[in-house]
């Protein structure tokens, strides 16, 4: 198999790296201490991370680090699209707070 140019990977390299200085393994995979873009994640950051984008009630909603700790107010949060889009799946992280 040939080389796929830099910052490019798959069978037929169709796939643009999204990690951070394109340093992507030839699985699409970041290398060893690299991570996503912002506004990236999951297998081969090929994942569009829409709340980067969104109006959200607070800024730490959509800071795609599963540790920020935010407790709203009135135990209510909101996070607006700004644009129309068709989507199969949402991940939304929640950790008990309180009892």
């Amino acid at each position: 198999a040939s080389e796929c140019p830099v910052g490019y990977f798959g069978k037929s390299c169709q796939y643009l790296c999204h990690c951070k200085n394109y340093v992507c393994q030839r699985d699409g995979r970041c290398t060893r201490g690299s991570i996503c873009e912002d506004g990236w994640f999951a297998l081969g950051c090929q994942y569009n991370d829409l709340a980067m984008g969104s109006e959200a009630s607070d800024p730490l909603l959509t800071d795609n680090n599963d540790s920020s700790c935010y407790v709203p107010p009135e135990n209510v949060i909101s996070a607006n699209l700004t644009e129309p889009f068709v989507y199969t799946w949402v991940r939304v992280v929640f950790t008990s707070y309180g009892t």
